[in-house]
């Protein structure tokens, strides 16, 4: 389990967040001593979501006409606004 927390630490990623399919074929692994096999797996996830995220982002984007620091992620700051008169 330490491991497993260990690898998420890596990838910057909550161990709580995985799914329990991945998060019970990776503690598998471990068990047997095949670490470098659960560190693909859950780096796979993990790279998988973020993909996933960013389309989402961009679609949001594109969508609603709008930055996604507006709809809650924050990834860039805001765009201030015009001063009076402009």
């Amino acid at each position: 389990m330490e491991k497993i927390r260990e690898i998420c630490r890596e990838l910057e990623f909550p161990v709580e967040l995985l799914p329990n399919p991945i998060f019970e074929a990776s503690v598998a692994l471990v068990e047997t001593g095949r670490v470098e096999e659960a560190r693909k797996i859950i780096a796979y996830y993990v790279k998988v979501l973020r993909k996933i995220e960013e389309r989402m982002r961009i679609y949001e984007e594109e969508c609603y006409e709008m930055p996604m620091g507006a709809t809650g992620f924050v990834l860039y700051p805001p765009v201030p606004p015009a001063p009076p008169g402009d």
